[in-house]
């Protein structure tokens, strides 16, 4: 579990404050103090056991019945939000129990996003109440967590213990109870203003706006997987209701590139990059790695769509592992959408660390994405980004994007500058 986790928890750093816009949600600290007791098979970091424990925070404010619970509508928001990694522990101290095993305790801080109806129903108290593990030889249960998914390493974002027939999880010795205190923040403010004109601006490519879009592969990597649908879709759409001309087409028949162009009246030079690749963290091509480092090297606008891999997937060592250091350049203004599950939990902190002197606004999703949205929501940016006569409130364009959303729901939808 912990290699799946902290190979992006530990690697990345504290962030400095700046302001997080949102349709229906809003930005947050959370903070709780709880306890548990370490496994018969955890290892010798307390801190790294600590973190990991947190981490079932994700899958408790996801659950249905808590969702409900806390004043939000589950069919319209499957979740009233999620934290961003690392959290930052403190007050961290042990205790060996009689029968050998460690009790660990810490304190919690984390911002979050969270749902504007569920920040409504707590108002005036400014907390909230959830289970988490005490015990993990005894919280684990499959009938507990995500059909698909029901492997302990994967339980912490999946399991739900409020869900009927899982009411052992809320016995006293195998969770414990604790108060997550909400607080309001002070912000280094963004400006809420998209300025989407000055993409499309001499942005360090002169005339030239360049879009690349990653489409990642669900999961069978053949013609009929999810992520080949999306890729079709999006190529008819840029070619029939975007009017780009494909000039290019190249990469191979994994990982298939394409290119199209177009000049405005006003010689707005457009340039789209196409790309669909297997963006698993665990693949061995190299192909998803190089083209990611030459886009935040160059473009002016990057969207990825595709699974998060629980925070692996852009990991930046790892894919500096497989294509060389990152160059960012500070004086170029960018965007970057990450269009996958809970992405505001684990990218921010990733470009923070890298390009805290640029200019980078990151669209992200606090709550889990369905992949048959993702070509939707990303035609309704490019139709914004497109119109030259358009650099509108970040807000509007927001609720236009989720709008798009074909199930009627938001994954809360945010804005966020580096």
């Amino acid at each position: 579990m912990r290699s799946q986790i902290l190979l992006f928890l530990l690697s990345i750093s504290t962030s400095s404050l700046a302001q997080v816009i949102s349709p229906v949600a809003r930005e947050v600290e959370l903070n709780y103090s709880t306890h548990f007791i370490l496994g018969n098979e955890a290892g010798d970091d307390i801190l790294e056991a600590a973190i990991e424990h947190s981490s079932y925070l994700m899958g408790v404010i996801k659950s249905e019945n808590f969702v409900e619970k806390m004043g939000v509508d589950f069919a319209a928001s499957e979740g009233i939000g999620a934290p961003q990694i690392p959290p930052k522990i403190t007050s961290l101290e042990t205790k060996l129990l009689s029968d050998g095993r460690t009790e660990v305790s810490y304190n919690y801080r984390a911002k979050a996003i969270i749902h504007n109806d569920a920040l409504d129903r707590i108002k005036n108290k400014s907390y909230f109440d959830v289970v988490l593990p005490y015990d993990y030889d005894k919280v684990y249960d499959p009938k507990c967590t995500d059909e698909h998914y029901t492997s302990f390493g994967d339980y912490w974002y999946f399991w739900d213990p409020y869900r009927s027939g899982c009411e052992k999880l809320l016995e006293e010795n195998v969770t414990t109870p604790a108060r997550v205190y909400v607080k309001e923040l002070n912000y280094m403010r963004l400006q809420s203003n998209s300025r989407f004109d000055l993409l499309r601006g001499n942005n360090g490519n002169g005339s030239l706006f360049q879009i690349d879009i990653i489409t990642g592969f669900d999961e069978n990597k053949n013609r009929g997987d999810q992520g080949w649908k999306i890729f079709r879709t999006l190529n008819k759409a840029l070619e029939k209701d975007f009017a780009l001309e494909l000039i290019k087409k190249s990469g191979t028949a994994k990982s298939p590139l394409y290119i199209y162009e177009s000049v405005s009246d006003s010689g707005l030079h457009i340039r789209v990059r196409h790309l669909l690749v297997d963006t698993a963290i665990e693949s061995r091509s190299k192909a998803f790695a190089k083209f990611f480092k030459k886009s935040v090297e160059s473009s002016d606008v990057i969207i990825y769509s595709g699974h998060s891999g629980l925070g692996g997937n852009l990991d930046i060592p790892s894919l500096e592992s497989k294509a060389g250091e990152f160059e960012f350049n500070p004086k170029k203004r960018q965007l970057f959408y990450f269009n996958s599950c809970s992405s505001y939990t684990y990218y921010l902190d990733h470009f923070r660390a890298k390009k805290t002197k640029a200019k980078i606004d990151i669209l992200s999703n606090a709550l889990a994405a369905y992949m048959d949205d993702e070509s939707a929501e990303t035609q309704a940016l490019l139709k914004i980004l497109f119109d030259e006569s358009r650099s509108p409130e970040w807000i509007d364009a927001l609720q236009e994007m989720e709008e798009s959303n074909t199930f009627d729901m938001t994954y809360l939808l945010n804005v966020g500058g580096v």
